[in-house]
């Protein structure tokens, strides 16, 4: 039985090893470095968002390669990330970068940290081409950053946009969208049709404005928090508005409406119609409606949030002037143009550049398939009102960071514990199952090996008897024998 366990081990230990090294392969295989630096070239390492840049197409190879080839002897190495915190993980890890394009409110960060540089404006001749109300809308809400200069000096807006709500009007008509606000994503008006098909953005940023606005426009605020201006209720991190927020969050998970959070893969199925309201940013929401003539987007009255990418350098580059020209080179009309036409998202490249250049305004007018290109001008979803007060920026958390991190994972992990015990009781029975079905075979094989063990041990003995009795026939011949002996010698003693 020993012998029978040990082999059982020893298989087992072997399947596991099997699995970890197909693991183990499969990872390295994902990790691969496609992309490495060629010998000669002066490498430019790039940090930004996936899909956030210009493609080849059939009239022009993609926006890095046109900049490849307006540099000769310059070699792009591009990496992704899908999250801003992710992004600035990256940058302080072990990933070469030399530039990279995070959110506003991540670059606040970058700059209290002290882990990017300030540009030589010198070398950014474009840079006349970027919306100047950026710059102001940017430097009233972060002023000079505790002393270390305005976010101009450190950073040059690429897109922009708001936060808000995309819907199916084959699900919601306008009206009650208009009414619901954002409590659409909350299923406020009961609407049968929401049920398990609301998405939310899978960062606690969006997730926390989105709650906090609803909470406002439905009057569950108290009212220090319900009087103040949209910029402020939107970056509170007291601990009483995060147990609101916070139980907010998971009543949308109570009520049956939200079906996931994503980051990017609610596009598709909102053009797909597996979702019918999305928490979503303005530029997806614009591609989503390209593609689906059902579906709208809106930001609700009660307010929202603005937002805008821009490119910082990191302070260990060890590629400033190439950093310097990737920038300018973005800012170029042309460029711009095709940034936005592929990404869906509205340049910081303002309105007159564009329309100054004729090629910029081809793509444009191709690529919407639109006459006039004031039409796309005056589209609000494309083109916020940046002077619009309840449209406010997102800050750093600063200190309250990872307690609001934490309370993020308690919302995200509510309702799984069953879904874990389920799991667990499901390995928990089938490694049951398997323990009965060895103990079994084991069982019987020890049963086996004691029947024949009792067979030759039957057969032994009586063999023994057999022997015995055989001897004992012996030993009464052998007597008869001495008898007859005997009285063979009686009989001749009496003759005599």
């Amino acid at each position: 039985m020993k012998k029978s366990l040990k082999v059982l081990v020893s298989v087992i230990l072997i399947c596991i090893l099997a699995s970890s090294v197909v693991l183990l392969v499969a990872c390295q295989k994902d990790n691969v470095d496609v992309d490495k630096p060629v010998e000669g070239k002066q490498v430019l390492h790039i940090l930004n968002w996936g899909d956030y840049i210009a493609k080849a197409d059939d009239n022009f190879d993609s926006v890095v390669k046109e900049f490849e080839k307006a540099n000769p002897g310059v070699q792009v190495i591009y990496i992704t990330a899908d999250t801003n915190e992710l992004m600035l993980n990256m940058l302080n890890g072990d990933a070469k970068v030399d530039i990279l394009c995070p959110s506003d409110y991540a670059i606040e960060k970058l700059i209290k940290e002290d882990k990017i540089q300030k540009l030589d404006l010198s070398k950014l001749p474009n840079i006349a081409n970027v919306e100047q109300k950026l710059y102001e809308k940017m430097n009233n809400v972060f002023g000079d950053n505790n002393g270390k200069g305005s976010m101009n000096e450190y950073t040059v807006p690429y897109m922009y946009g708001t936060l808000g709500v995309m819907y199916n009007t084959k699900a919601v008509t306008p009206e009650d969208a208009e009414k619901a606000g954002y409590g659409l994503l909350w299923n406020h008006l009961q609407n049968e049709k929401l049920e398990k098909k609301v998405l939310m953005k899978d960062s606690v940023r969006d997730a926390m404005v989105a709650t906090v606005l609803y909470l406002k426009e439905t009057k569950k605020l108290p009212d220090k928090y319900d009087k103040m201006p949209i910029e402020e209720l939107i970056n509170n991190t007291d601990d009483e508005l995060l147990k609101l927020i916070e139980d907010c969050l998971i009543e949308q998970k109570k009520n049956k409406a939200l079906k996931k959070y994503e980051v990017d893969d609610g596009k598709g199925e909102m053009e797909k119609g597996d979702a019918y309201a999305n928490l979503a940013w303005s530029g997806d929401a614009i591609a989503s409606m390209w593609k689906n003539e059902d579906l709208d987007y809106f930001v609700p009255e009660v307010g929202g949030n603005i937002w805008y990418d821009g490119w910082v350098i990191a302070k260990g580059s060890t590629n400033v002037d190439l950093a310097h020209k990737f920038i300018d080179f973005l800012c170029d009309p042309v460029i711009a143009a095709r940034n936005s036409m592929y990404i869906g998202y509205t340049s910081a490249v303002k309105q007159d550049a564009l329309r100054n250049s004729e090629d910029a305004v081809e793509i444009i007018k191709d690529e919407l398939e639109i006459d006039d290109i004031e039409e796309y001008f005056n589209d609000e979803i494309a083109y916020p009102n940046l002077d619009n007060q309840n449209l406010a920026v997102m800050r750093d958390f600063g200190d309250k960071e990872s307690d609001i991190i934490t309370m993020w994972e308690r919302v995200k992990n509510y309702g799984n514990t069953s879904k874990i015990l389920g799991i667990v009781f499901g390995v928990l029975a089938g490694v049951i199952v398997i323990v009965v079905v060895v103990v079994i075979v084991l069982k019987k094989t020890s049963r086996k090996g004691k029947i024949t063990k009792f067979a030759d041990s039957s057969k032994e003995s009586e063999e023994d008897e057999d022997d015995d009795y055989d001897e004992e026939e012996d030993d009464e011949e052998s007597e008869e024998e001495d008898s007859e002996d005997g009285n063979d010698e009686e009989k001749i003693g009496d003759d005599e």
